[in-house]
């Protein structure tokens, strides 16, 4: 013990006992926390502020720092109401902000459409997935968060969530494609070889993947080894002679790999007449008439002594001759 400089002690006196009965108690009053900045959403976009679930919001109060646990029932109810589509993904975004995420929510704001004069919120979007703990980044949720950044144009996302995806072994057939047809719009093509041969190493090709990496192959002009693939993966060949000329059906083709087919196909086939069934397409998915367009112009490039026509009455037919 350290000695008190000019202090007297009185040992006369008993101190005095008091029982924690009559100990008078005195209320903790915390200090008042400071005032929260009134974040916009460019704050949130460029990650000003304490996140909560990833986003804060103008004139929000300071969150609690528990989050209410809900029932399943209560989550999908949730989950419904988030896919609506006259639900905005701000008004999304701020339903989650209270409550303990699962993946099934995550899995649902991660797939909310962002409006169109929502401008920027796919920042937000990116913020909320950037902190998500590793329990809620599963396969589905990576997969639709790579879809997303594919709908985006937002290549280096997409190629990190893929990445993510094959070092976590949580890949599976759809995701190889996705990143593939992605890296092709993008011309990446190292990328593309990169994602096939993944695909490829963990068995998780499909007719689809060999499709799509084809369809870059012809594209970048590799013609020999998308021939070897093609000749790998072709199906058998469909052939309709009910209008009394052979017509071979491209319908499931890349448009690579259908050019493959048709080369082929016009090379060896007897007939002066024939037809192809590229097919048409749909419009809401951007590719009417697409495919019959590129094998109308590729098609002469390589076999000039074929005269080529539409078929008046579909289309989505080609009528050949020579």
């Amino acid at each position: 013990m350290f000695p008190i400089a000019n202090a007297t002690v009185n040992r006369s006196v008993a101190p005095v006992f008091n029982p924690p009965s009559q100990l008078q108690t005195r209320a903790v009053v915390p200090p008042n926390p400071p005032a929260l900045p009134q974040l916009s959403w460019k704050d949130v976009l460029v990650g000003k502020g304490e996140p909560f679930n990833g986003v804060r919001f103008t004139n929000a109060q300071a969150p609690s720092p528990l989050k209410t646990k809900i029932t399943q029932n209560e989550s999908m109810d949730l989950c419904k109401r988030i896919r609506r589509t006259d639900m905005t993904f701000a008004a999304a975004m701020q339903s989650i902000k209270t409550v303990e995420l699962n993946s099934d929510l995550v899995y649902a704001i991660v797939q909310k459409k962002i409006h169109a004069n929502e401008s920027n919120l796919w920042l937000a979007k990116k913020n909320l997935f950037a902190q998500l703990p590793d329990e809620l980044r599963i396969g589905r949720n990576l997969r639709c968060f790579l879809s997303q950044a594919v709908n985006h144009g937002d290549w280096p996302t997409a190629q990190k969530t893929y990445e993510e995806a094959c070092r976590r072994n949580l890949t599976d057939e759809k995701t190889h494609v996705i990143f593939i047809q992605f890296a092709k719009e993008k011309g990446k093509f190292g990328a593309a070889s990169a994602a096939y041969n993944e695909a490829c190493g963990r068995g998780q090709e499909t007719f689809i993947t060999h499709m799509v990496y084809i369809d870059f192959l012809v594209k970048e002009g590799r013609w020999q080894q998308a021939e070897s693939i093609f000749n790998k993966c072709r199906p058998a060949r469909t052939i309709d002679d009910t209008s009394g000329i052979p017509m071979i059906d491209l319908h499931g083709y890349s448009h690579g790999a259908g050019l493959l087919e048709s080369l082929d196909f016009l090379s060896s086939t007897p007939s002066t007449e024939c037809g192809l069934i590229p097919g048409k397409g749909r419009r809401k998915e951007d590719n009417y008439m697409k495919f019959r367009n590129y094998l109308e112009r590729h098609i002469p490039l390589h076999l000039p002594e074929w005269s080529m026509s539409r078929n008046k009455y579909n289309p989505g037919v080609l009528l050949l001759k020579k």
